[in-house]
């Protein structure tokens, strides 16, 4: 499931008043951010995501993320299974004169799914599951 938000940063918004977004999502594994910055952002609008008043993205809560012209894009494991399931989107200017809307995208998929395959690599045993039998270094495996 792909959820998408948009955050207007306005240029009196500081970090110390910073504007927020709640994202309400769902029950579910957290697999991708992206956030979209557009073009004359300048590197002055600055994002942090936040689950329970604690900084999660960008990991380090020293940093922030910031871009101009670019989509800023990252795969997570982030189970989202207590509630509230939401993110909150902190936004705000350093400086700058114009106030940037700034377009953050959230994938969830479900428990289940991530459960059965957690990661994209694949053991043995599940290629068996999937391909039924097969011939490996001259052994048969079912």
């Amino acid at each position: 499931m792909y959820y998408e938000f948009e955050i207007t940063v306005k240029t009196d918004d500081t970090k110390d008043k910073p504007s927020k977004l709640k994202c309400p999502l769902v029950y579910g594994i957290l697999r991708k951010v992206t956030l979209q910055f557009p073009a004359g952002v300048h590197r002055v609008t600055k994002i942090a995501i936040y689950r329970w008043e604690r900084q999660i993205f960008p990991t380090n809560p020293e940093n922030i993320i910031t871009a101009d012209d670019f989509t800023v894009s990252f795969e997570e494991y982030l189970p989202i299974i207590e509630t509230p399931f939401n993110v909150v989107v902190y936004g705000w200017n350093d400086g700058g004169s114009y106030e940037h809307t700034i377009r953050c995208g959230f994938t969830i998929l479900p428990v289940k799914v991530t459960q059965i395959y957690p990661t994209t690599l694949v053991e043995e045993k599940e290629l068996a599951e999937l391909l039924g039998e097969y011939e490996m270094v001259g052994e048969q495996h079912e």
